[in-house]
């Protein structure tokens, strides 16, 4: 495999500096969270991009990320609100049109229900909300194989190219983002396919690249 190094401008410490940065000059963030050395102690880092294509590997270097796991993530900001004495309550739905007087005694009101939110439909136009559907298909899984770096895998098939978006999140576990065209999808037979069989024919299809480690549903 041949291989190559291209050095970014930036420090590699940039991601880690910018985070204490922020912690330091944002006081109210910062009593919020206090509990925000937990999170980071749980934090998996690496400083490279690779890209893997044909037997040539491309390292960039300098770039510095990090990443946690969301369900380590939420267990730790549930335990910072229990420290805090805020009351959660799980598993309740709030209706859109709802919002504004179930909450009308609050300054703020942050909404994260995804992509999809109907909260941000309902004030789409007060918020310039603007979507845009791409077209291509992808999957989130993920694996049990280590990797030091944010890595993309690209794969060509007899009906297209496959590309693996992959970095670890935390020990022994790692985020694998697997994207294709619909016409590469279609052609593969993906649309047939349930996910147990969709995620057994990315194995296959990364074998190599899994290095004899399985895949998981993400």
């Amino acid at each position: 495999m041949k291989s190559g190094t291209i050095s970014s401008l930036t420090p590699a410490a940039r991601y880690s500096s910018t985070i204490s940065r922020t912690w330091a000059t944002e006081p109210i963030i910062a009593a919020c969270c206090g509990g925000f050395a937990r999170i980071r102690s749980s934090f998996a880092y690496w400083q490279d991009i690779v890209i893997e294509h044909k037997g040539d590997r491309t390292i960039v270097g300098g770039n510095g990320f990090a990443g946690c796991s969301r369900q380590t993530l939420l267990q730790l900001l549930q335990q910072r609100c229990a420290d805090e004495g805020v009351s959660l309550h799980f598993e309740t739905r709030v209706d859109a049109a709802a919002v504004e007087t179930r909450f009308s005694d609050s300054d703020l009101i942050i909404v994260a229900d995804g992509v999809n939110s109907q909260i941000r439909k309902r004030y789409e136009k007060a918020f310039g909300v603007a979507v845009e559907e791409k077209r291509n298909k992808f999957t989130w899984l993920g694996s049990t194989r280590p990797l030091d770096a944010f890595t993309f895998f690209f794969r060509e098939t007899e009906h297209g190219h496959f590309c693996a978006h992959t970095y670890q999140y935390e020990e022994g576990a790692s985020t694998w983002v697997i994207e294709t065209t619909p016409e590469c999808w279609e052609a593969s037979g993906f649309a047939a396919m349930s996910e147990e069989e969709s995620a057994r024919r990315l194995e296959e299809i990364f074998a190599e690249e899994l290095a004899g480690q399985g895949s998981t549903r993400g």
